[in-house]
């Protein structure tokens, strides 16, 4: 069996004879799967590495192309470019992200999985804890999303969850400051709700809504003096309204 080892240097010539493969017998003994290699055909020519595409289409190998035909078709969503953006807060993006599916572990949620004690909701103490009722039902969280929209200067009409994305994803979300403002504001607002919530079940910390804002303002004024924007009047609009001065350069347009 020594000798039937494959050389670190072996090429397929060594095994080709005439068109017919001639392994070493040891290797149809042990591994009968040789019997049914089909033969190739060589040539003087180098070796070049080729990729079938999913539409059947032969070329060069690349890795773009391998990833893109590895991938499931899948349709974009309206949503996108409310949660992922060059200025948003990674996290309050990723909980927003779990939060547009309906993904943020509520006691709903738990309730689906077998158990059957529904906490109620530790922000108002009013209502059982769920998903539509924590985003903007609750009256702890309708009281401080109120607020915010004041501050965005948006006018507000209660309405359910999926509304309010729907509503926030037909705006325009593009680089002006305006649009990256009130992604933030949205993203913030779910991500402080969603935290205080959690403070409050796990922890035993309250905040009132007046000290939650307080936070969200902190937040959104800290990222805002992060970007850098050419001082167009809706930037320097925005430097008045949350008391900011950002970095002074040609990114974001007005």
């Amino acid at each position: 069996m020594y000798n039937a080892r494959m050389k670190t240097d072996m090429v397929i010539a060594e095994v080709l004879r005439n068109g017919v493969w001639e392994w070493p017998c040891e290797w149809y003994k042990k591994y009968p799967i040789f019997n049914q290699v089909q033969t190739v055909t060589l040539s003087d020519s180098n070796d070049e590495l080729m990729w079938k595409s999913k539409k059947g289409i032969r070329g060069k190998f690349s890795i773009k192309q391998a990833y893109n035909d590895l991938q499931t078709e899948e349709e974009s969503v309206k949503w996108n470019k409310l949660v992922w953006y060059s200025q948003n807060i990674l996290k309050h993006a990723f909980i927003l992200w779990l939060a547009i599916q309906n993904k943020l572990v509520t006691q709903d949620k738990i309730k689906k999985w077998g158990s059957y004690d529904m906490m109620i909701c530790s922000l108002c103490y009013e209502d059982m804890d769920s998903h539509q009722h924590l985003f903007f039902d609750c009256k702890y969280a309708k009281q401080f999303w109120f607020k915010v929209c004041l501050k965005m200067g948006v006018h507000w009409n209660e309405m359910e969850w999926d509304n309010i994305v729907n509503l926030f994803a037909a705006m325009k979300n593009g680089n002006t400051i305006t649009s990256i403002i009130r992604r933030l504001c949205l993203a913030a607002s779910v991500y402080l709700i969603w935290r205080e919530r959690n403070c409050r079940v796990f922890k035993e910390e309250t905040r009132s809504v007046e000290e939650l804002f307080e936070v969200f303002s902190d937040t959104i004024r800290f990222r805002l003096a992060s970007l850098k924007a050419k001082p167009t009047s809706a930037v320097i609009r925005a430097q008045d309204d949350w008391n900011v001065q950002m970095v002074t350069k040609t990114n974001i347009t007005n």
